[in-house]
């Protein structure tokens, strides 16, 4: 930021000033600054459990019902092993279900139903654009594009991603996953994170609402299954 103060004489009179653009912090500095903030996150968290309860709403084919799934789940992460549910009750319709198996849910591959979270590392894979500013929770933020590279390959995700403009944190992430495989025809997602203190005194960014849409393609007819 550079002042101009310059004294008013009888051979300088006044000055007219215009502000002929703005600047905009490129997409790479965007980029650099949370990765330089997810860092120590990734070098310091070593593990961490949380509840975890996931609703599934299925809407049937030609409006012949619905049916509404309940998972209660213990979430468990480890540095270098990943993550994992563990299912603790499963209710169906609001109804605890005793079977020992998952229930015949109108998917084709049903134990893939409580799947986990989407693992998105804002990295070479994807190529990134400035959209605009936004705000998340009252926190403004910009809001960066996500497209898989050319020379990607397999199941990629395309959305966006919001950075917080103080922090350069990840406040929120809304993709859809690309390249699927029948019978899932789509999978959106839309993630928000938020502060967790650890015992070190550190604050972690880590998921804490999920919400998504899954399409099954079955016997012609499509399966939608809404997730929370």
């Amino acid at each position: 930021i550079v002042f101009f103060n310059r004294l008013k004489t009888g051979t300088v009179g006044e000055e007219r000033l215009s502000v002929t653009g703005i600047y905009r912090i490129p997409v790479e500095l965007i980029l650099a600054r949370h990765q330089a903030v997810q860092q120590p996150q990734d070098v310091f968290l070593e593990n961490y459990t949380a509840d975890a309860e996931v609703n599934y709403h299925f809407k049937l084919p030609g409006g012949t019902g619905s049916l509404d799934v309940t998972f209660r789940n213990t979430f468990l992460y480890q540095k270098g092993a990943g993550a994992r549910w563990v299912q603790n009750q499963l209710l169906v319709n609001g109804v605890a279900w005793k079977g020992k198996t998952i229930p015949n849910l109108p998917i084709i591959e049903p134990e893939k139903v409580n799947t986990l979270p989407l693992a998105l590392t804002l990295g070479r894979d994807y190529t990134y654009r400035y959209i605009k500013d936004d705000a998340v929770d009252g926190h403004a933020c910009y809001v960066i594009d996500i497209l898989p590279a050319p020379e990607a390959k397999g199941s990629l995700y395309s959305g966006k991603v919001w950075v917080d403009r103080e922090t350069f944190v990840k406040r929120k992430m809304s993709v859809r996953q690309t390249g699927l495989i029948a019978p899932q025809i789509s999978n959106d997602e839309t993630d928000l994170f938020g502060p967790v203190p650890g015992p070190d005194g550190r604050t972690y960014w880590l998921l804490n609402h999920l919400a998504g849409q899954q399409i099954f393609s079955m016997a012609g007819a499509n399966v939608v299954a809404e997730r929370d």
